[in-house]
């Protein structure tokens, strides 16, 4: 019994044995073991959603050190770490490369500068390069061009569209071209006010004008250089420059305006600055008056001196007045150098002028009070119907008249001869294939220094009046080639005169008075002056003497040739 109860008793331990390994067998876990080198067998069957469970379980509990269902290998095969690392390390080298795409495509491409219009509505720095500018504001606005390229093929390179005033402040180089139409025919154009500043340079190339102002356009900095098929600079109603470097090369005119109906506007006036203009047409053109009070200025018009230009190519024209206060003037022109069709008027400056035509030309008055003037070549020297020299030192030579008065509607016709020339000042030195001065009406001379040449033969005199010549103070030296009796009027002397007509050549010379004449032999003298005294003396005139007597009047010796 005790037996049996031993076998009973070793049975169901046995029994409970091969239950329990069973059960571990087929309900066994993935175990969290400490010990990593042991391997993890998988059931591929009726387990695998079990497994599934249990690892999501675990990955949410802790972290904890077993391999993940996908991590592990079939048929019992142990894990490759090593191709586990690689492929790692690829999908990390995929998800850069699409990084990289998705910045490329948040960061679009920045386009072509030189291909942006700008459209401005408030004051604005503008740098870097664009295509055209256009200003579309009702208030004043400012805007700074910084070392700024405009390439505009279409228009101007700076347009504004409404009559608000524009200052464009100039910084730094800055490069301007445009192709544009006569509508709007500035490489700037602003239907308002202009106003140009700073100190940087501003370099212009258009296909018609370059700087132009609906209104009015001033420039008180800054350096310009201007190349244009038409006009430089225009302002219809004024253009005033402070102070400026500016350089223009035109087929058109250099500085203009064009307001001829309000006499009050029309006007250029210049403060200072220098000024180098070479045009086809005019070097400036003001619809009314030109006032200029220094600068430096270098004016080339048409083909310059050489050939007379069949347009206006006059170096400083203006319709109403011309007035030069001060300044350096160096004049080469196909037309006349300085002229008005109403008044010229010169207070000084120092003035040199090359011309095909008349150097100074005002239709009705010409006004000299100070200045040196340096007339090398011109047809005409000074013309107007009335021309007053009160100083200044003037030397010219010229191919016809030195001085010419005459009425510019009547010419020859003029019945009253109410041209007249007076001097009263200064030293004006005349050397003229015409005649030295030709008044259709008088000549006065009441101070001053006149030195006169005519040096042609056709009966052309040194001293041409059809009407009185009055010599009242003052100091006169003439030659003439020849002296016809009937081209002058009589001469009337307060002072000492004498006119002695004998052929001579060389150093003329009366008591404390000499001249020598630059051009060979003459055929007249005349000489009056305040230094002279009534009484007996001795003329000598190159290799010939002559004994005189003068008198608070006219003296004549010798007999003029005549027609």
């Amino acid at each position: 019994m005790k037996r049996n109860n031993k076998i009973i008793i070793f049975i169901v331990i046995g029994l409970l044995i091969l239950g329990t390994i069973l059960f571990f067998v087929f309900n066994k876990k993935p175990t969290n073991n400490q010990d990593n080198n042991k391997e993890d067998i998988i059931d591929n069957n009726d387990n695998k959603d079990n497994n599934e469970q249990e690892d999501n379980k675990d990955d949410d509990d802790n972290d904890s050190d077993t391999p993940k269902e996908e991590d592990k290998k079939e048929d019992n095969k142990p894990v490759d770490n090593k191709d586990k690392d690689n492929k790692k390390e690829d999908k990390k080298e995929e998800k850069k490369e699409e990084e990289k795409k998705e910045e490329k495509k948040e960061e679009p491409e920045t386009p072509k500068e030189d291909n942006k219009d700008l459209v401005i509505t408030d004051d604005k720095v503008i740098e870097g390069d664009y295509h055209c500018i256009t200003i579309k504001s009702t208030k004043d606005i400012t805007i700074e061009l910084k070392n700024t390229t405009i390439n505009c093929s279409n228009g101007p390179a700076i347009k504004s569209d409404n009559e608000n005033k524009v200052e464009i402040k100039i910084v730094g180089t800055n490069n301007l071209s445009s192709t544009t139409n006569k509508d709007l025919d500035g490489s700037i154009f602003t239907k308002g006010d202009l106003v140009l500043t700073g100190n940087g340079t501003l370099n212009i190339k258009s296909n018609y004008d370059g700087i132009v102002s609906k209104k009015k356009l001033s420039i008180t900095s800054g350096t310009y250089n201007i190349t244009v098929d038409d006009d430089g600079i225009r302002g219809k109603d004024r253009v005033e420059i402070l102070a400026s470097n500016i350089t223009i090369n035109a087929k058109g005119d250099g500085i203009k305006t064009t307001n001829d109906e309000n006499e009050s506007e029309g006007y250029i006036r210049i403060l200072s600055g220098t000024y180098k203009l070479n045009t086809l047409k005019d070097g400036f053109d003001a619809a009314n008056y030109i006032e200029i009070n220094n600068g430096t200025f270098v004016i080339k018009t048409g083909s310059g001196y050489k050939v007379k230009s069949d347009s206006s190519a006059k170096a400083i024209k203006a319709e109403k007045s011309v007035k030069i206060n001060r300044g350096t003037f160096s004049i080469d022109a196909s037309d006349d150098g300085i002229h008005s069709n109403n008044s010229v008027y010169i207070n000084g400056g120092s003035i040199n002028i090359k011309t095909a035509d008349d150097a100074i030309h005002g239709d009705y008055l010409a006004e000299i009070h100070g200045g040196n003037f340096e007339i090398y070549n011109c047809f005409e020297g000074i013309e107007a119907k009335t021309v007053n020299i009160t100083g200044g030192s003037i030397v010219i030579i010229a191919t016809d008249d030195g001085i010419n008065a005459v009425d510019p509607e009547l010419g020859e016709n003029d019945t009253v001869r109410s041209s007249k020339v007076t001097i009263s000042g200064g030293t004006t030195t005349i050397i003229a294939k015409g005649d030295g001065i030709d008044s259709n009406g008088s000549i006065d001379l009441k101070d001053g220094n006149l030195y006169v040449e005519s040096t042609d033969q056709h009966f052309q005199t040194a001293l041409d009046h059809d009407k009185t010549m009055t010599i009242t103070g003052g100091t006169l030296i003439a030659v003439s080639k020849t002296i016809g009796e009937d081209d002058t009027g009589p001469k009337v002397s307060s002072i000492p005169m004498l006119i002695n007509y004998d052929k001579g050549e060389g150093r003329i010379v009366l008591d404390s008075l000499e001249y020598t004449p630059r051009y060979g032999e003459y055929d007249a003298i005349m000489i009056a002056s305040t230094k002279l005294t009534p009484g007996d003396t001795q003329l000598r005139y190159g290799s010939k003497t002559l004994d005189v007597t003068l008198t608070n009047g006219v003296t004549v010796y010798g007999v003029p040739n005549k027609k």
